[in-house]
């Protein structure tokens, strides 16, 4: 049994009962993987903060499984206590899934709903924890408030967990699972890539957007929020093409960002500039491939799926530098060392607009880092490499 978020990357997928989801492949490639291996699998997806109380089932033809969706309002919503309302939610229900479910051999819970999974896990059953980055999570715990204010999910961490996965996407996985969890075994795995790239892109879309040949091209591929550093990036090519114009940037995505960044780019009159917004995976090389310069500005951690994308497509590669005060990006350095460029996460703006100027000055610089980058592709698996992986390890756990 799956007790997961109900991801907006799925919710299409779901509702109309056609599986092409726009997001989060670390579980829908999972769950492509159980179906190869003819293993039985059950979805209960969870919508918080819902406008009212929802519990029913959908029959998904894709996998051939009954999909429960339940969704939740916020039961308690006042300021200081709103802590002791989510726990509260999650408890409600815990009782709820527990009234439904069968006696699955395993529990797969994302971190949303740890309360659930450890109410699970303290019952007997086995259960793994799954988390997808844990930046936010390590520095809020950290802070004696929080702790107070949470004792329930403090408690449900050092629940009896048969294993913990944490992704490795730059937050300090490790630390966190040494600090506050007790799992009987936990691991630390870097997502895959589709490894199968296309010769060359789409040549429409140079086309429709009439896109100037000869001039390097910076791509910003993420969720348009500040946290991934979208809004510092549009003020720095502000700055830069008040002297320049040679060289374009095509962003991709969408988020809470998307109309301010929409109205800074009118607001300052950029050039050469294409805002797609969200782009189909299965399209989403044709920009790597479009692109010299690949930026990353994720405050949280940057070994997402969208940077090791760009590392199986050889981009030089911009990126916030390592910090050990926070604990942000140790292993990111690790994983590239001095092959990709590093921007300074404490004076983001002047620290980027130096190193994309560099870069433009100096053509050589683009083509050595591609080629330093390119030895890092090695430590790179596929997504059916990564997904086999996390299957022989939920067997183990199962047997």
């Amino acid at each position: 049994m799956f007790v997961t978020s109900y991801y907006s990357a799925l919710q299409k997928s779901i509702e109309e009962d056609r599986w092409h989801p726009v997001g989060m492949p670390a579980i829908t490639k999972l769950f492509e993987g159980l179906k190869k291996r003819d293993i039985y699998f059950e979805p209960f997806f969870v919508q918080r903060n819902a406008a009212k109380d929802e519990f029913y089932r959908l029959k998904n033809t894709t996998f051939n499984v009954n999909v429960s969706i339940i969704k939740i309002t916020k039961k308690i919503d006042i300021k200081y206590i709103r802590p002791f309302g989510r726990s509260y939610n999650s408890i409600l229900l815990y009782r709820k899934i527990k009234k439904s479910c069968k006696d699955y051999d395993l529990i797969y819970v994302d971190r949303a709903n740890l309360i659930v999974g450890a109410f699970f896990a303290f019952s007997g059953k086995r259960v793994v924890l799954r988390l997808h980055g844990v930046t936010d999570f390590y520095e809020t715990f950290s802070r004696l408030i929080y702790k107070i204010m949470n004792p329930l999910k403090l408690l449900c961490l050092r629940a009896p967990f048969k294993y913990i996965i944490c992704s490795e996407d730059g937050s300090p996985g490790k630390e966190f699972l040494q600090k506050y969890t007790r799992a009987d075994r936990s691991v630390i795995l870097l997502n895959g890539v589709d490894k199968h790239l296309k010769d060359k892109p789409l040549s429409r879309i140079k086309n429709d957007h009439l896109m100037p040949g000869g001039m390097s091209c910076f791509l910003f591929l993420s969720r348009l929020s500040k946290d991934k550093g979208i809004i510092d990036f549009i003020k720095v090519i502000n700055e830069i093409q008040k002297n320049r114009k040679d060289f374009y940037v095509i962003i991709v995505g969408d988020g809470e960002c998307r109309r301010e960044v929409e109205e800074m780019i009118e607001r300052y009159a950029l050039e050469n500039i294409l805002l797609t917004g969200s782009v189909s995976h299965s399209n989403v090389y044709d920009y790597y491939l479009l692109s010299d310069v690949y930026i990353s500005l994720n405050k949280l951690g940057n070994l997402s799926n969208t940077v090791l994308e760009a590392v199986n497509s050889v981009k030089c590669i911009i990126t916030l530098g390592k910090s050990k005060k926070p604990l942000k990006d140790v292993s990111t350095y690790e994983f590239f060392g001095d092959s990709a460029l590093y921007v300074d996460r404490d004076n983001i703006e002047e620290s980027l607009f130096k190193v994309i100027n560099c870069i433009l000055d100096a053509p050589e610089l683009l083509a050595t880092k591609k080629k330093e980058l390119e030895r890092c592709k090695s430590k790179l698996m596929s997504w059916d490499e990564r997904i086999e992986e996390e299957i022989i390890l939920l067997e183990s756990i199962r047997s």
